[in-house]
């Protein structure tokens, strides 16, 4: 496969594994997770990291560095790339959590910073039909039912909440 069709085939990788994230995470918005700005990183974080593992694996000499590249190494570099974003360098204890120090803190502060935005985007359209739905009611009635109503439609709230 030529250089240039070998960049497209890795980078459409990377990011066909962000954009599948991303879906997977917030199904009845899907679009709206991935074309929200931090979406757009993440899945653009992902493709620029298949197209370096490519590069390395080049300029490594792990395939000649002219002509053709070939398939097997051009997702070797897509999934590989994909593995090691995702993986840490080690974990420590922080009082009664885990943290993973490594390329997944990055991926996963980019996508904390995605669920935000489209909580966020969510939660503004719901509020709408939250004021249309609940004109009759009386607030008195449901203030204590209806907090813990809407903290449950958060998609991805953390469980401290």
């Amino acid at each position: 496969m030529p250089l240039p069709w070998a960049m497209v085939v890795v980078v459409a990788v990377g990011v066909a594994t962000g954009i599948t994230e991303l879906v997977s995470r917030y199904r009845d918005a899907p679009l709206k997770a991935t074309f929200s700005r931090p979406g757009l990183l993440y899945f653009t974080v992902n493709g620029l990291a298949a197209a370096s593992a490519l590069v390395l694996v080049r300029e490594f000499d792990m395939v000649a560095s002219s002509g053709p590249v070939p398939l097997k190494w051009v997702l070797t570099a897509g999934f590989g790339a994909m593995a090691v974003l995702r993986s840490s360098l080690f974990s420590f204890r922080a009082g009664d959590q885990d943290v993973a120090l490594g390329p997944s803190t990055f991926l996963r502060i980019v996508l904390d910073a995605a669920d935000r935005e489209v909580d966020r985007q969510r939660a503004t359209a719901r509020a709408i039909s939250v004021d249309q739905i609940m004109k009759g009611v009386v607030f008195e009635k449901a203030q204590i039912a209806l907090p813990t109503y809407c903290l449950a439609l958060l998609q991805n709230l953390p469980q401290e909440y």
